[in-house]
């Protein structure tokens, strides 16, 4: 497999379910380009298969001015292509990492909680590496629980910003789907006045 470059304009579909516009980068002005590992698309394409719902890639490639501006590492798979940030409709992360581990996918991040963004991150590194949340806690296996150390206290003290409340759910989704194409991490939550 090998880390492909395409224009940031390409619709085209690469596999059943995915179109290269899909792994662009959010930054929406500072590159051109897309670049897209062969091996992360047949990945997705796999897990895509696996639960037969679809998949939100909420990032892939990012440009180096992008990476930098959401506190991405300086090495980061997403800029060369090899990563994405994933959300599989209606499937808790914490399976779609042990699936992903089942692949034997050797780069997954899990990100499971209302802090860290409900998301798994893969890549296609060589060498084994699994973590846990926004610290990145070491992990040896996805096939059990989150260590206790890394679980979020019954009092934890969390932040919420909301940009809006519709008492439409089209309109909600309408919103969600503009702060998702502006890479922001989304949820609708429904609830009552």
């Amino acid at each position: 497999m090998a880390i492909k470059t395409y224009l940031k304009t390409d619709t085209s579909y690469f596999s059943k379910n995915f179109k290269v516009s899909e792994f662009k980068c959010k930054c929406g002005k500072y590159c051109s380009e897309i670049k897209v590992d062969e091996k992360l698309v047949e990945y997705l394409q796999k897990i895509r298969d696996h639960f037969a719902v679809p998949i939100a890639i909420n990032s892939a490639y990012r440009c180096k001015t992008h990476n930098k501006n959401v506190g991405g590492s300086t090495n980061s798979r997403h800029m060369k292509g090899e990563a994405a940030d994933i959300v599989v409709k209606g499937i808790a992360p914490k399976e779609v990492a042990q699936y992903a581990e089942s692949l034997g996918i050797l780069g997954i991040g899990l990100y499971e909680t209302a802090k860290d963004g409900y998301f798994v991150h893969v890549d296609t590194r060589t060498t084994k590496s699994f973590w846990y949340g926004q610290a990145c806690e070491p992990r040896s296996t996805f096939s059990d629980a989150a260590p206790e150390d890394s679980k979020e206290p019954s009092q934890t003290t969390i932040y919420r910003v909301q940009v809006g409340a519709y008492s439409v759910k089209a309109n909600a989704d309408k919103m969600a789907a503009e702060l998702k194409n502006k890479g922001y991490s989304v949820m609708v939550v429904k609830g009552e006045v």
